[in-house]
């Protein structure tokens, strides 16, 4: 029998989903298709990433077998559909929103009882009791805040390890964390210096102290960046498991030349992620999702980790003679005692050009969580 804490938890996640305003936004959502896999630079919604996925890969999707896990509206299962697929099953956790797709699918003719190939499932994905024959293909838009928040990832293995035929295919199938380091106008708390003519300093101080706590969800514009990116980890969702969403890593951020030359005060480390359709399953039309702050921005936007000591950072050559050119330390990603939410810390300290300490060691714990909890 499940934890009544962890009932109350997943009926608040999945009533935060029930309602279209957050499925617009995520419908609308702009993302960038890098030119890693050759396809031109531009802005494109962001579903549209799973779009060219789902559609732009007939080798893929031609009759196959599809599960989207936690369909939403139903758009993907659409998409699937377009592009071919012969049965989708489509699983959603909110009542509402399930009845909703339901509507929806059969609005455009693609639900079983107009001869197309779409059935929703109004149930969480661990407690579905299915008749489903094994799948050639999981989709499924589950990245939450710094990829893992909120813990869908978890359902989509779940539904793999379950249903999923050997060799089959995860959409996306690869994911990677990134962070650079950020000056302070990445916190966004320059608007209280100046109220009116008025100082709101303790305001300014009260958010401050808060996010040392709470992690940070808001965009980052890329000229507040201090640091080069580094990647933290990368996963393969076709083979990981849930207990891979637990990790520690070490990191260095190496300061990045700044427009003057002038030595600039690290405040916080920006986080953000990556998700790729590689060509491993999309052959013909591979691509990248990303929430990078040098990219268009989505609305994961990034999560900001807050030091309590801000370091002063120059380049390599600047730093030659004393300072700090560097930020090097260990993150660790851990899930939250509160079900659904997720807990990240950070252990840093600067580091001169000769790789010598140059600060002292900061340690913080953040988290992120949910609403009623």
């Amino acid at each position: 029998m499940r934890d009544a804490r962890v009932e109350r938890a997943d009926e608040s996640y999945f009533d935060s989903y029930g309602h279209f305003d957050i499925h617009r936004t995520m419908i609308s959502d702009k993302a960038r298709l890098l030119p890693k896999f050759r396809i031109k630079p531009a802005s494109h919604v962001r579903t549209d990433a799973y779009q060219r996925a789902l559609e732009g890969n007939p080798m893929l999707m031609k009759g196959a077998a599809v599960l989207d896990v936690g369909c939403g509206t139903g758009i993907l299962s659409m998409f699937a559909a377009r592009g071919g697929a012969a049965q989708i099953t489509a699983v959603e956790g909110s009542k509402r929103m399930a009845e909703q797709a339901r509507s929806i699918v059969a609005e455009n003719k693609l639900d079983s009882a107009s001869g197309g190939p779409i059935t929703i499932v109004s149930a969480r994905m661990e407690d579905t009791f299915m008749n489903l024959l094994q799948v050639d293909v999981i989709v499924s838009e589950w990245m939450g805040y710094a990829l893992f928040f909120e813990s869908m990832l978890d359902s989509v293995i779940y539904a793999r390890d379950r249903w999923l035929k050997p060799g089959g295919a995860v959409l996306p199938d690869l994911a990677s964390i990134h962070m650079a380091g950020a000056g302070a106008g990445a916190l966004d708390l320059e608007f209280w210096n100046d109220v009116y003519g008025f100082s709101y300093r303790p305001v300014q101080n009260l958010l401050l102290e808060a996010s040392l706590k709470d992690a940070i969800v808001a965009p980052v514009d890329a000229r507040h960046l201090l640091t080069a990116p580094c990647c933290l980890r990368s996963f393969d969702i076709a083979t990981m498991s849930a207990a891979d969403t637990e990790f520690s890593t070490e990191f260095v951020l190496e300061a990045a030349p700044s427009a003057t030359g002038a030595a600039a005060e690290c405040h916080a480390l920006v986080l953000w992620f990556d998700t790729e359709f590689s060509a491993r399953f999309c052959k013909e039309q591979p691509g990248l999702l990303s929430t990078s702050p040098l990219t268009q921005q989505t609305h994961w936007a990034q999560t900001i980790l807050t030091l309590r000591e801000p370091v002063l950072l120059q380049t390599q050559a600047a730093a030659a003679e004393g300072g700090a050119a560097s930020l090097r330390g260990r993150l660790s990603f851990g899930r939250s005692d509160k079900h659904r939410c997720l807990d990240i810390s950070l252990e840093c300290q600067a580091y001169s050009a000769q790789g010598a300490p140059a600060g002292s060691l900061q340690t913080q714990l953040y988290s992120i969580a949910t609403a009623g909890n």
